[in-house]
């Protein structure tokens, strides 16, 4: 028989969607979205700089108000043109720093964590490919939707997100993991839920560099990217936007933009960790494999297991790349 692994009324909101709600609302969104522009776009993807043009959006909105019941008007979608923007405004309240896509099922819940710049929908395809069996909660910055400042360094993230996993599962094993920027904070959290006692069985790292600085690997041979993340541009308005990303929001996808280069910023003052304790799962992509998986293997310490899988950076997270991903998370908790 299922167990509910949460408390709900810590975790969803009177006004506004479910998790369930946005997975579901997202997924048919996303098809639609597809369909018009003839490719997948990712939830932050502006519709005109992922290929669209004025004319297919009346084509969008009809798509969407008959197929999907999201009645979408145009003067929402001129405020903010992306998915998840999009369906913000729909919901009728913002998304908070927790969205539990699915709060049910026999095995321990996994918390995903979404990098810089990223949200908790583009974990929805993920959840998808992990069955109904796995409950799934994701966890995003406190101002990818709310009007709130983000947090300026990694532990003050990390301790944040530990108190808000301990309200949603205040008992029981955890699983972790963490997607880009999202896996050095999985790794601080799994940190701070040990110190509190809390067991954490699994740690996924989903393509996830690590700085040099962090692994303490300065003049350990372990040779520095030779593909250096590439800022946005104009990188002075859109870094001095990422100061106070979420109290000012810009539109049209800027302030994800803004959000990715504060994140790019902080990793470069993060301090050396220790390796955890626990199995540890590094799934690597062409991004900068031999990077990444140097650097994590020079930690040391822990069961490190590294596995490639197919697909970029961001398109890991997609079909058909994510069905992979999922079946190979799914084999590790059965196992």
């Amino acid at each position: 028989m299922a167990r509910d692994v949460t408390r709900r009324k810590r975790v969803t909101s009177p006004a506004g969607w479910t998790g369930a709600q946005w997975r579901e609302n997202y997924l048919l969104a996303s098809g639609v979205w597809a369909r018009i522009l003839g490719r997948y776009v990712d939830p932050v993807d502006n519709f005109f700089r992922a290929g669209g043009v004025a004319q297919q959006v009346p084509e969008l909105l009809e798509a969407l108000r008959d197929e999907a019941n999201l009645p979408l008007t145009r003067p929402l979608f001129d405020v903010e043109p992306t998915l998840v923007g999009s369906l913000g405004l729909l919901s009728g309240a913002p998304v908070g720093d927790v969205v539990p896509f699915r709060l049910e099922g026999e095995r321990p819940p996994l918390f995903l964590i979404s990098g810089s710049g990223g949200v908790a929908l583009q974990f929805v395809p993920l959840v998808q490919e992990l069955g109904e069996n796995q409950p799934v909660i994701a966890l995003q910055s406190r101002a990818a939707q709310q009007r709130r400042l983000p947090e300026y360094s990694l532990k003050s993230q990390a301790r944040r997100l530990t108190q808000r996993i301990e309200e949603v599962a205040p008992t029981g094993d955890l699983v972790l993991g963490g997607h880009s920027m999202g896996g050095l904070v999985a790794l601080e959290v799994a940190h701070e839920l040990t110190r509190r006692g809390r067991r954490v069985s699994h740690l996924f790292i989903i393509d996830t560099r690590p700085e040099v600085r962090m692994t303490g690997a300065r003049g350990s041979g372990v040779v520095p990217t030779n593909r250096p993340l590439r800022f946005p541009r104009p990188v002075i308005p859109i870094a001095l936007a990422a100061a106070v990303a979420g109290l000012v929001r810009p539109r049209g996808g800027r302030l994800y933009q803004a959000q990715f280069v504060l994140g790019q910023m902080r990793r470069r003052f993060i301090a050396p960790m220790p390796a955890f304790a626990g199995p540890t799962h590094l799934f690597v992509t062409r991004h900068d494999p031999e990077h990444t998986e140097q650097g994590w293997r020079h930690r040391g310490g822990n069961p490190l297991t590294v596995e490639s899988i197919p697909g970029s950076h961001n398109s890991c997270l997609r079909p058909p790349h994510v069905s992979d991903l999922g079946s190979r998370i799914r084999a590790i908790l059965d196992s």
